[in-house]
């Protein structure tokens, strides 16, 4: 018998912190689930169908498809490679936290994958190590690091460390 999994499946954890409130910065995403919209700077960015937020909606839609399991990862939006330090580890460990849970409550239907304060390599090997203790499978990245390129010593350090923690890594 075949396994059918979907590896890339777009998530948006529910109870993320509102940082845009919270600092007055409209760059955070915020998710209202009444529209299924994620808003930047005041402008709808991406709209998901249920299936996108809720567990039992994307249980119902994998049995719908006839997929065993699918593989979470956050929707690129949410990869705020531009952050500080302290917010965008604050804002990727909370992503990670929400994703894991997922995962652990369906351990036989879902995987997921996490993400990390790209920009900061200190930071993201912390975040890393904490994905990989949780139970993520691994992580995704933005495609971009700030200014820094990922042959940089910075990100190098990172992908390094993904490596040594057996972490796979998938570009956003």
């Amino acid at each position: 018998m075949r396994t059918v999994i979907d590896f890339h499946t777009h998530w948006i954890p529910s109870g993320l912190p509102d940082l845009a409130a919270r600092t007055g910065d409209r760059r955070w995403p915020v998710f209202d689930p009444s529209t299924g919209e994620l808003i930047i700077s005041g402008e709808a960015v991406r709209a998901l169908p249920p299936s996108g937020w809720d567990v039992q909606a994307r249980l119902d839609a994998m049995a719908a498809a006839g997929h065993e399991r699918h593989v979470l990862s956050p929707v690129p939006p949410l990869l705020c490679d531009w952050a500080d330090a302290e917010r965008g580890t604050e804002w990727a460990v909370a992503i990670n936290d929400r994703l894991a849970e997922v995962a652990a409550v369906n351990p036989d239907r879902f995987s997921a994958l996490g993400t990390i304060p790209v920009a900061h390599p200190d930071q993201a090997v912390a975040v890393l190590e904490r994905a990989k203790a949780s139970g993520l499978a691994g992580v995704e990245v933005a495609t971009t690091a700030m200014d820094l390129e990922f042959d940089a010593p910075g990100p190098r350090q990172i992908f390094t460390a993904a490596a040594e923690l057996g972490l796979e890594q998938a570009a956003g």
